[in-house]
């Protein structure tokens, strides 16, 4: 099953999955958190009129931002940031789906601040620049999570090894690809 973070968290957490994949999940004794990559976040502009200088931080407070909607895990991160620096961002438009910011990024609505995964699985496309985050960089976590205090199954064990097996093979053959 493909959905964000937040509502795998809730599924798995009701009893509903037995594992799921997501962005920065906040600890809970209700959980097992294996975390499987942690990953820079970078800005995507458009390249017309854009270097590949780095972005800090602070600089973003500019922008008009393409933004997933609350409480997705990586908007929580910028924007607690933010507000330890007292700034305000400018959100113009919140896309939840990655992939679906491209578009609206490459037709100039605004850049948008993704994890680098969207560069190695070469989602980026023709016309948009990535540009990292510094002062402070920012990262997301990519994690596997189970549930802590409900008993297991084979099944459900078989489920999250092959997870596992899937995550670490195409996080390693994508970063051979840089």
């Amino acid at each position: 099953m493909e959905a964000l973070s937040v509502p795998l968290r809730e599924r798995l957490l009701a009893g509903r999955l037995d594992a799921a994949v997501v962005h920065n999940p906040t600890p809970s004794p209700l959980l097992n958190i294996e975390p499987m990559l942690t990953e820079s976040l970078c800005l995507l502009s458009p390249a017309q009129g854009a270097s590949s200088r780095a972005v800090p931080f602070q600089a973003l407070e500019q922008f008009e931002l393409i933004f997933p909607g609350a409480p997705h895990p990586i908007r929580s991160s910028v924007k607690a940031e933010a507000q330890r620096r007292g700034m305000k961002l400018r959100v113009v438009l919140e896309i939840d789906a990655i992939g679906m910011s491209l578009q609206p990024v490459a037709q100039g609505f605004g850049p948008a601040l993704v994890p680098n995964n969207v560069l190695r699985a070469g989602m980026s496309g023709p016309g948009i620049v990535a540009r990292p985050i510094v002062r402070p960089s920012l990262s997301s976590t990519l994690a596997l999570i189970t549930p802590a205090r409900r008993p297991t199954t084979l099944l459900a064990d078989g489920i999250a090894e092959v997870l596992r097996q899937v995550l670490r093979q195409t996080l390693l053959r994508s970063s051979r690809k840089r």
